[in-house]
């Protein structure tokens, strides 16, 4: 037992030395570190805003009272202080932190200028000035601007209800619209917003406030500056993804200013690639008052290639006019180009032909945008109605520009058949533009059918809803002859038989292809 008593003593002996050549390095810390954060480090004048005071403290001893005074001295030479105190507990660090005014009584944020920060240790042991900072209360929420942004211009301290006089000026010349003024809330607080133009002048400018009852030392006065703009353009936008050759693409789009603020004057390049990526068109696009953007609209040539189109504002390209530019980043959108169809209205001479006539045709050629089209191959081909058999060989038309029109011929020969003729014109060029129109012309061919047998009413049924139908504006007939009936039906609509000659008139709402049949 003796033995055992003296290793336990030995014991303990031992590890008091142990404890005693560690607890140095743990316990007491060679010397404590401070660093003081202020956040924001500028304020608007207010009765609401606070600005948060920190003090990082390192090297601290651990499980020790630390206390602190933070003194606050505003621009009218005022100051205020406000303690407080935390145990370091096993932490060799700690954040210890106060808000001013909340914590300052009576603190406030009414003057503008600098308010300096002080912080003095008053536990474990008193250290003076251990940090120090400052931060910045000012009437506007902000010391810089950029064109368009809005100024909030904000002062305290006033009577409720007094009335405010608001100066702002840029170097000795006021600035439009001031001096004005407001009145103070019933929180004594004086608010007011002013928006730049695009247009303002870059630099600085002083803003002033002054009660008329209450007066302010130092007095409600500051400078803020005033910067050009950026432009962005969200998105260029096409109004159609698919067209046609001849038709107009349009181009829209949006620029705002960093404010939110739209665009309202200047202009910019489109640049508009074709499909092989070398060849470009530029079309200037400009503020349209009506759309409320800017517009801009670029015409498909009829010889362009056919494919997928890119149209692109590139960085930097864009002016408003007052030297607020951009994009930052250009902007790209696409669209795809088809090949023209061309519309054609064809017409013959409102006849019935017979051998030996020569039949004129007549078309009209259009691109999908109504510009004429004057430069390609036309050609006629005949066939019956009811029949794909081609009547002789292709008519080719040519173009002639005192009509306006293309124009060809064929003649009628003994051998061609009788009735009611298709005649249809196709219409091609170069570049892959089609198009396809029709009409219909009348043969009375003797040779080619029994003697003494004149145009019967099949025909005149069948070119009558031909004209219904629109092919054609004008068809004339030859005169009926009573013999070919039966047309029982038809004399007890008109009242008898017609009498040679007889013109026969049809009648119809505007537009319907009715015509006069002689």
């Amino acid at each position: 037992m003796p033995r055992q008593g003296a290793r336990t003593a030995l014991l303990i002996i031992l590890g008091s030395i142990f404890l005693a050549t560690i607890s140095p390095v743990v316990w007491a810390p060679p010397g404590e570190s401070y660093a003081l954060t202020i956040s924001p480090s500028r304020v608007q004048e207010s009765i609401s805003n606070q600005v948060v005071l920190s003090l990082r403290v390192t090297n601290a001893s651990a499980f020790t009272n630390y206390g602190f005074t933070w003194t606050v001295v505003d621009p009218s030479g005022f100051s205020r202080t406000a303690n407080n105190s935390t145990n370091s507990g096993f932490s060799t660090s700690f954040t210890l932190s106060t808000d001013y005014p909340r914590s300052f009584t009576p603190g406030s944020l009414r003057y503008v200028g600098n308010y300096t920060v002080r912080v003095d240790q008053t536990n474990p042991s008193s250290k003076l000035n251990i940090a120090s900072g400052q931060f910045q209360v000012g009437l506007t929420n902000a010391g810089t601007y950029h064109r368009t942004d809005t100024t909030s211009i904000q002062g305290v301290g006033y009577r409720a209800g007094e009335n405010v006089s608001i100066s702002l000026s840029y170097g000795s010349n006021p600035v439009p619209g001031f001096p004005t003024s407001g009145s103070a809330d019933p929180n004594g607080v004086l608010s007011y917003l002013w928006q730049s133009p695009p247009g303002a002048a870059i630099g600085v400018y002083n803003v002033t406030l002054q009660g008329s009852i209450t007066v302010k030392s130092p007095a409600d006065t500051q400078v803020f500056s005033l910067f050009a703009t950026n432009v962005t353009i969200p998105q260029l936008m096409v109004a159609r993804t698919s067209l046609e050759r001849t038709e107009t693409q349009d181009f829209t789009f949006t620029p705002i200013y960093l404010s939110g603020v739209a665009v309202q004057s200047g202009a910019v390049t489109i640049t508009v690639v074709e499909p092989d990526s070398v060849t470009t068109h530029s079309v200037t696009a400009a503020y349209n008052p009506g759309m409320g953007m800017f517009q801009a609209g670029y015409r498909i040539p009829l010889t362009s290639q056919i494919g997928t189109w890119a149209s692109s504002i590139r960085a930097a390209s864009f002016s408003d006019g007052y030297g607020n530019t951009g994009p930052l980043v250009g902007v790209t959108s696409g669209f795809n180009v088809q090949p023209a169809q061309l519309s054609i209205s064809v017409g013959v001479q409102n006849k019935t032909y017979s051998p030996g006539d020569v039949m004129a045709i007549y078309a009209s050629v259009r691109s999908p945008d109504g510009s004429q089209f004057t430069s390609g191959t036309l050609t006629a081909f005949l066939s019956p109605l009811n029949s794909g058999t081609q009547i002789g060989s292709g008519v080719t038309l040519v173009y002639v520009s005192s009509q306006a029109r293309w124009v060809g011929s064929t003649v009628v020969n003994s051998t061609d058949p009788a009735g009611v003729w298709l005649v249809n014109v196709n219409a091609s060029d170069a570049y892959g533009n089609i198009g396809q129109g029709s009409s219909v012309a009348v043969v009375n061919n003797a040779l080619a059918q029994p003697p003494g047998q004149p145009l019967n009413l099949f025909y005149f049924i069948v070119v009558a809803g031909i004209v219904g139908g629109g092919l054609t504006s004008a068809l004339l007939f030859r005169r009926f002859n009573s013999a070919d009936g039966p047309f029982e039906e038809l004399y007890s609509i008109t009242g008898g038989e017609f009498q040679p000659p007889t013109t026969l008139m049809i009648r119809g709402e505007s537009g319907s292809g009715t015509s006069t049949l002689g």
